[in-house]
């Protein structure tokens, strides 16, 4: 679906029937139609001073024995986002200047970050809402044992416009960030790493090589960074990890230790993702457990670095993984770590727009 038919769409969804404009409090009623609260509530006052029916839906006029309805929080969500959609010329806007100046304002930035995550917390949460029947019935309304057709109709088209709402915003997060390319800097490598002719695959190999060992060198733990390093603007670039069993990916400042045994946390100068024995983590300084529906295979990296600021992604199904937070106060590298000798990590070469 085109953006401007999804917003389209969104935006007919969080119309109120009365007032045609965008719903202040929405409430749904038993019959499954959704109207401001003070609307319907307006609409039944005047129907009881006119003596019609003062318990009747306005659209499908469904007869209630009591007024009653109930808070639409999950429609109320969407509303909020709908309203902070970026145009598409706004959208257009933000890529121009990530294309000439490496990034957009951090008030721009962070407008795109709130919205990503707020749409992810709504998606989460969305079905649990549902089930619960968007909140408590109001006026002693008696709660029906199955759901309305109707209404159920409606609560999935929402769930769509909402997954779709979601990776709209994706879109926005990522053109917001100049692509980097990069390659693998053969001086930081540990000396049992295989890394590929073009610099841009790396995996653990079977005997350690006789290299120089460089200050830059790691020597005890099988990391290597790139040899692009940024101190300023917004980057991001993708990891494929494919199958791979063993994994950390993110960044690291320039003056991180290399030698001897390694803590990979933001208090030691890292900031990564990393899977091990079949989960996944980010290794903050208080780890934290990362929940993927699917096996990640692609990682999208984002980093802001006036932000301070690291966003990792599932690149194939865009979902949100972990952001960490800091100020960075030197040249921080993208960083990668594999136990794997079979399945390489490999670093996405964009294609040229």
């Amino acid at each position: 679906m085109a953006k401007s038919n999804l917003v389209q769409e969104l935006q007919l969804a969080v119309t109120c029937p009365i007032c045609t404009q965008s719903m202040e409090v929405p409430v749904t009623l038993d019959c499954g139609h959704n109207y401001c609260q003070a609307c319907i509530l307006r609409y039944w006052d005047r129907a009881e001073e006119e003596e019609e029916d003062p318990k009747q839906a306005p659209q499908c006029r469904w007869s209630f024995r009591q007024r009653s309805f109930r808070p639409n929080k999950l429609l109320a969500k969407v509303m909020a986002m709908a309203k902070r959609f970026p145009s598409q010329d706004e959208a257009q806007d933000v890529h121009s200047r990530s294309s000439t100046l490496g990034g957009v304002e951090p008030m721009g930035q962070q407008h795109l970050l709130h919205f990503l995550h707020d749409g992810q917390q709504m998606i989460l949460q969305k079905l649990q809402e549902m089930e619960r029947g968007n909140g408590t019935r109001e006026e002693g309304e008696v709660r029906k044992e199955e759901p309305d057709p109707e209404q159920q109709d409606e609560n999935n088209t929402l769930s769509r416009l909402v997954l779709q709402l979601y990776q709209k915003m994706n879109d926005c997060l990522v053109i917001s960030f100049t692509k980097a390319e990069m390659t693998l800097d053969l001086k930081t490598a540990y000396p049992e790493l295989v890394i590929s002719r073009d610099r841009r695959s790396v995996r653990l190999g079977d005997e350690r090589h006789k290299v120089p060992n460089y200050y830059e060198r790691f020597d005890t733990n099988p990391c290597v960074l790139a040899s692009e390093g940024f101190s300023f603007g917004r980057y991001s670039w993708e990891v494929e990890v494919g199958d791979a069993g063993c994994w950390a990916v993110g960044v690291a400042r320039k003056s991180v230790k290399r030698k001897g045994h390694l803590t990979f946390t933001p208090e030691h100068g890292f900031w990564t993702v990393e899977m091990h024995m079949g989960k996944y983590w980010a290794l903050s300084n208080s780890p934290s457990r990362v929940f993927c529906k699917d096996r990640l295979r692609r990682v999208g990296i984002c980093l802001d670095y006036v932000a301070g600021q690291v966003h990792f992604r599932n690149a194939e199904t865009l979902a949100h993984l972990y952001t960490f937070t800091t100020s960075f106060m030197e040249e921080i590298f993208p960083f990668f770590y594999t136990e794997d000798k079979q399945t390489p990590l490999v670093i996405k070469k964009f294609e040229i727009e």
